[in-house]
């Protein structure tokens, strides 16, 4: 079988073997190199060697040398802060309307659906959500990109970072999250996705795209990331309470090889997974 090599991951198959990892090394480091901005649609990796370790599955324990849930964090949401303005000019016309019409096919019932874009960046999917009738909320932990979606959409938009979600319980028929859910750590990831299961409704669909790879994770400008690949993505997602509903690769029209994003859509399966920890805040919506 050809092994597809994802553009994103194409540092550790370059050339300059002096600068490149040959395995996944279980060590941290950001390289400096490209401080332009890539788009969580479009997340780029440096040209230079990052030095990554693989995904833990969810039976493993991760290592002490890790960064802390709490840096990953400020870190990341920095970055989005500083080049708030160019991610909004430089995403502004991404077509996204392919993973918008996954979610919404999958929807049981009658719409106007109650849509959560978890994630939602400057807004532009929320506006495309309302276009289309339905009653879209915004979910950033950037506080820039928060301003920007309630200013540009009309819509609510809630100020969370991903690790410190407090949401509703029961409330969503969907969950939109495109190129958004890479950038939780992955000894975060079953809380985040049982926290989504809690929100949607019985039957409730979440759809999800985020860059490719083969289960690397850190830090790239600033930024830290997760690239799953199809099993290991699956694996989460069922461990969560989810089952499949469909899955492709974007963007369409070209080889395997060539499409860096998966993106997958999945229902919600009341009773199924473990229980929710009593930590995890989840909320009855208020009438506000």
């Amino acid at each position: 079988m050809m092994k597809v090599v994802s553009p994103f991951l194409r540092p550790l198959h370059a050339s300059r073997r002096g600068e490149i990892s040959e395995s996944l090394t279980p060590l941290w480091h950001e390289s400096a190199i490209h401080r332009g901005v890539s788009a969580r649609n479009g997340f780029t990796i440096p040209s230079r060697t990052i030095l990554r370790r693989p995904v833990q599955s969810p039976a493993t324990t991760m290592p002490s040398f890790t960064p802390t849930l709490e840096q990953i964090t400020a870190r990341t949401l920095a970055h989005y802060q500083q080049c708030a303005e160019d991610f909004r000019e430089g995403t502004r016309n991404h077509d996204v309307s392919q993973n918008i019409a996954a979610l919404l096919r999958h929807i049981r019932g009658q719409p106007p659906f109650t849509i959560l874009d978890f994630g939602c960046g400057p807004g532009r999917d929320l506006k495309a959500f309302t276009r289309l009738g339905h009653r879209a909320v915004g979910l950033d932990g950037a506080a820039n990109f928060v301003e920007m979606a309630r200013s540009d959409t009309g819509c609510t938009v809630w100020e969370q970072d991903f690790l410190s979600l407090d949401l509703p319980s029961g409330h969503f028929d969907g969950v939109f999250a495109n190129a958004s859910l890479f950038h939780v750590p992955s000894r975060a990831l079953p809380r985040v996705l049982r926290q989504l299961h809690a929100a949607l409704k019985p039957d409730g669909v979440l759809f999800c795209s985020n860059p490719r790879g083969d289960n690397q994770e850190g830090w790239h400008d600033g930024r830290y990331g997760v690239f799953h690949d199809l099993a290991a993505w699956r694996r989460w997602l069922l461990n969560a309470g989810f089952v499949e509903l469909e899955h492709y690769y974007r963007p369409t029209g070209l080889p395997c090889a060539q499409q860096p994003s998966l993106a997958s859509v999945w229902r919600r399966v009341a009773g199924n997974g473990a229980p929710l920890h009593p930590s995890f805040r989840v909320r009855k919506m208020d009438d506000s």
